[in-house]
């Protein structure tokens, strides 16, 4: 996918209704925008260009209703928002952020283990080039031996 493909993806996936939300909140702009410009094309297109769109909603603070007008036959993939993301340092949001998105491109179907779901994301994460992110938000919640962590480190 050319980059300027890319850039039509991600222009057209900002600006479509779900996400008018994105207009108002530069720092959520900016964040996607890394992330998204930094992935591989064909993740992308499966996550952007797909008929089962993704949903990114605003973090909720006290409570929200969200109507879905459009018909979506093939279902959606929401990703719901925690403000916390904003208050971590920049690579780490990026990294959390390629790990939840991976969970979308991941080829086997969800396990009823999370951590089996967590190493797979984790994985493709690591291959889209979002590793030292990731590791360095891991790094921050969770223990040095904890398998995620290893994990990531002896990711190739």
């Amino acid at each position: 996918m050319s980059e300027s493909s890319k850039e039509s993806l991600i222009r057209h996936w900002a600006n479509s209704a779900p996400h008018a939300w994105l207009k108002e909140n530069p720092l959520w702009v900016e964040l996607f925008a890394e992330l998204l410009a930094r992935m591989p094309g064909k993740a992308l297109q499966k996550l952007l260009g797909s008929a089962r769109p993704l949903i990114v909603l605003p973090p909720v603070y006290f409570g929200r209703v969200v109507r879905l007008t459009a018909a979506l036959p093939a279902g959606a993939n929401i990703l719901q928002l925690d403000a916390r993301l904003l208050d971590r340092p920049r690579d780490e949001a990026v990294g959390i952020l390629a790990h939840e998105l991976a969970h979308l491109c991941v080829v086997t179907a969800p396990h009823a283990d999370e951590l089996k779901n967590d190493l797979e994301a984790d994985q493709v994460a690591c291959r889209w080039g979002f590793r030292t992110q990731l590791a360095q938000a891991l790094g921050r919640d969770l223990e040095s031996d904890h398998p995620r962590i290893l994990a990531v480190q002896n990711a190739a």
